[in-house]
């Protein structure tokens, strides 16, 4: 199960995990038709102990956790907790508008549609994070030097023994939360990334408040 979910990406390792809006809706027709939803998408389960938005390196900890929690699920056939794991990531660690925005929709009332496009993309990002779950250390997340009040990316860098990648995670920050906007692996890079150790775990303070 894990693999069929992973196989969309074995063939192109670098895409990104934030598909087009088209992608995402045509995902949605196929499987469940224009107004359907999965019942994970109507309302919030409550929010687990493990989560933790208040800097960005909180938020994609927390994330990599439930994804960790969703593939282990999927590899026991236990679907059930695999789809409350990435509920959680889905509702309280996403960034939800802006992922709803990014493909036209909306999350608010009446935006069905927009709450499902949001937990198929955190669906994605764990299938597409999945092969690097196993070397992906929680010391080795870094915040970006680029990172501002605002907008942060944590990166991080993992190794499969051939080819090192870097897994970059974009970050908003929302109210008093930093959520997650969209994940991607891109080539390791002359960047500079921790592995071990990392150090500086606060977020950027907001300005003007």
């Amino acid at each position: 199960m894990v693999m069929q979910r992973v196989a969309q990406y074995a063939s192109n390792c670098l895409g990104s995990a934030v598909a087009g809006g088209a992608l995402v809706v045509a995902l949605l027709m196929l499987s469940g038709g224009c107004g359907e939803a999965d019942t994970a998408d109507l309302a919030p389960p409550p929010p687990d102990a493990r989560i933790g938005t208040e800097s960005p390196l909180d938020t994609v900890r927390a994330l990599v956790t439930f994804f960790r929690e969703d593939v282990e699920s999927t590899r026991a056939r236990d679907p059930r907790r695999a789809r409350a794991a990435i509920a959680q990531a889905a509702w309280h660690l996403a960034a939800r508008d802006e992922i709803a925005a990014a493909h036209g929709l909306s999350t608010g009332a009446a935006g069905k549609l927009g709450a499902a496009a949001v937990r198929k993309t955190v669906e994605q990002w764990s299938a597409m994070l999945a092969y690097y779950l196993p070397t992906l250390r929680d010391d080795g997340l870094a915040l970006a030097p680029a990172s501002t009040p605002s907008r942060a990316e944590v990166h991080a860098l993992v190794s499969d023994g051939e080819k090192t990648r870097r897994l970059r995670f974009r970050v908003s920050r929302v109210g008093d939360r930093w959520l997650v906007s969209g994940v991607e692996i891109a080539p390791a890079g002359p960047e500079s990334v921790p592995t071990t150790g990392v150090e500086g775990d606060a977020a950027p303070a907001p300005q003007g408040s």
